[in-house]
């Protein structure tokens, strides 16, 4: 069998990599991985892979990091340099024939970029990548033989909506919360379109707040801090600025005058990477028909506890909840509503959205799959593992 995956040194595209590992183990001969990235910071993509594997991957198969594993699996693995920004993708004629050689049973596209700011560059990157990128790489999957292509959206393409959402729910209201929904958005109906055009099968598989892990090893495992990770990282490089000679940061109080503005039934969906990769990979080799998914977490968090949790693991208090933002802001108050409030508000300001995944009970039934339910003991292993490497930053 044969994959094709991008997106292998971001979180959910990585724990799929690990999960496709651990599912042929023991038959690494019979499958075959081709990972689509690139390198950074002056390491090939295969540097870069093999340092992810072996450092988290090894730890989610249960595997010695000493062992000499990660050489059989390297013989499973073709690495083809890509760049979404280029029409052709920037692939060399060698790889195009690699990809051409043998059909490919599952090709997955999860590479995004998933910035919820609204300057300029970034919308500019934000259609560059998401939207056009999508479209070169159907262009090369015209032109391949590809059994079924996955498509990994996110949830928040249905925008601010007020209703539950079903999988085939298109937001036509044009509100959203940030250009990144709406580039997700596009890039599905674009996908929807020319699959239909060209005979493409697919899927798309929306996911809502992905994070640590809460299956597999190392519980809490994550590599980029972002979304409610990144409220906690803001406040983290507050008290580093403040106190910056403590010996330890989360050993010092610190109260702030704070006004957050919350609904009070606002709840955060959030999904563990693990298990989101779990149910993505499950539910396309059982061949279910349905074309769209919601990969969600069937228990919200309230967005309260959430936020007393992460000011609690950072030492931090003073913080209260309103149900309107202050008009009389102090200056600290302002500060926050113009950066990383103006980012998360939009998101806890409206009463709590329902993503329907009744199309997604069978496979969980079938498989034994319960995502791990988001209370305040599995939401503190998220911050466990953050305060443990300090939300990703140096200290």
């Amino acid at each position: 069998m044969r994959f094709v995956i991008d997106g292998t040194t971001g979180l959910l595209g990585r724990n799929l990599l690990f999960e496709i590992l651990k599912q042929n183990l023991k038959s690494l001969d019979e499958i075959e991985i081709i990972i689509l990235g690139k390198g950074s910071n002056g390491k090939t993509l295969e540097c870069r892979m093999k340092e992810i594997i072996i450092d988290d991957g090894f730890d989610y198969l249960n595997l010695n990091k000493n062992s000499d594993y990660y050489e059989q699996i390297k013989e499973r693995i073709i690495y083809i340099d890509f760049d979404l920004t280029k029409p052709d993708l920037g692939i060399s004629r060698k790889a195009l024939e690699i990809l051409k050689k043998e059909k490919i049973d599952y090709f997955f596209h999860i590479a995004a970029l998933s910035s919820f700011l609204d300057t300029p560059e970034i919308i500019n990157q934000l259609n560059l990548i998401n939207i056009e990128g999508t479209k070169h790489l159907l262009s090369l999957v015209k032109e391949i033989k590809v059994e079924n292509f996955i498509f990994v959206s996110s949830a928040y393409h249905a925008g601010s909506s007020q209703n539950v959402i079903y999988p085939d729910f298109v937001n036509n209201s044009n509100i959203f919360r940030n250009p990144y929904e709406i580039t997700k958005l596009r890039a599905e109906l674009f996908l929807k379109k020319y699959a239909k055009k060209v005979r493409i099968n697919h899927k798309i598989f929306r996911i809502t707040t992905i994070s640590g892990r809460l299956v597999e090893n190392e519980l809490g495992s994550i590599n980029k801090y972002d979304v409610f990770y990144g409220w906690g990282l803001y406040f983290l490089k507050l008290k580093m600025k403040l106190f910056k000679n403590s010996i330890n940061i989360y050993s010092v109080p610190f109260e702030i005058k704070l006004r957050i503005n919350v609904h009070p039934e606002s709840t955060m969906n959030i999904i563990p990477a693990d298990f989101g990769a779990k149910l993505l990979l499950k539910t396309c080799l059982n061949g279910n028909v349905d074309d769209a998914y919601h990969l969600v977490n069937e228990t919200d968090i309230p967005t309260k506890i959430v936020i007393n949790k992460i000011l609690e693991n950072l030492n931090i208090t003073g913080h209260m909840f309103v149900e309107q933002e202050p008009e009389d802001k102090t200056p600290f108050e302002q500060f926050y509503y113009r950066t990383v409030g103006k980012i998360f508000t939009p998101y806890i300001i409206d009463p709590p959205l329902h993503y329907n995944n009744d199309n997604l009970k069978g496979v969980m039934n079938e498989y034994n799959l319960k995502c791990p339910e988001m209370n305040e003991t599995n939401f503190q292993k998220l911050m466990d593992y953050a305060k443990k490497h300090n939300f990703g930053i140096s200290i």
